[in-house]
């Protein structure tokens, strides 16, 4: 059962379908078998489409996403990497321009930056003094010595993070999963910051 409208999906992830208009709407074809399965798209209470692998897509249909306000996101498997968004021209700048003057502006940078460490990690009083570069430094023993804290309650023994993209293969299971998580996360918060009409770069 698709929810109501009243319900307001944030995201709807579709694979394997082709996404078409016709007379009531927008819908997902579904091949079973001999058969051909309609499920419709509550388009008005979408915030954002992901579109991922196997998913075709008409013009009508992208047209009535985009009258509705629903940003279309091409994503990976399971919504793990963002390749393209399509933003419908009614979504707001407010939040890209508040975006934009932060990251203009060196001193309010530094400040999202030293405001996100606190809120990572707590407790600690930054200096108004401290760098960007200072502050990737703490960022790094933290995570050093949480690696060093899991890698003893897992009884993984020495433990050395290594990503090498050109040995995939050649790299040790927690480094592997480490490396895949870490992709997942990059692809699922650059569609949600294309969604909100956010400059992921």
């Amino acid at each position: 059962m698709l929810p109501r409208v009243a319900d307001s999906l944030s995201f709807l992830y579709l694979d394997m379908v082709r996404v078409v208009q016709d007379d009531t709407g927008v819908c997902a074809q579904i091949e079973a078998g001999n058969r051909t399965d309609l499920v419709y798209l509550p388009t008005a209470a979408l915030t954002c489409l992901l579109l991922g692998p196997g998913v075709s897509v008409t013009t009508p249909a992208l047209s009535t996403l985009a009258r509705h306000g629903t940003s279309v996101v091409c994503v990976g498997s399971g919504g793990v990497r963002a390749y393209s968004g399509i933003l419908p021209d009614s979504l707001t700048t407010h939040w890209l321009e508040q975006q934009v003057a932060a990251w203009a502006d060196p001193n309010r940078r530094l400040d999202v930056a030293r405001r996100m460490y606190t809120q990572r990690f707590g407790g600690d009083d930054l200096s108004e003094q401290i760098t960007l570069d200072q502050l990737r430094g703490m960022e790094g023993q933290r995570m050093k010595a949480l690696y060093k804290i899991l890698a003893q309650q897992h009884g993984i023994g020495r433990f050395r993070r290594n990503y090498h993209p050109a040995q995939w293969d050649a790299q040790d299971p927690v480094n592997l999963a480490l490396s895949a998580a870490n992709t997942c996360l990059y692809g699922i918060v650059h569609a949600a910051l294309l969604a909100l009409g956010l400059s992921p770069a």
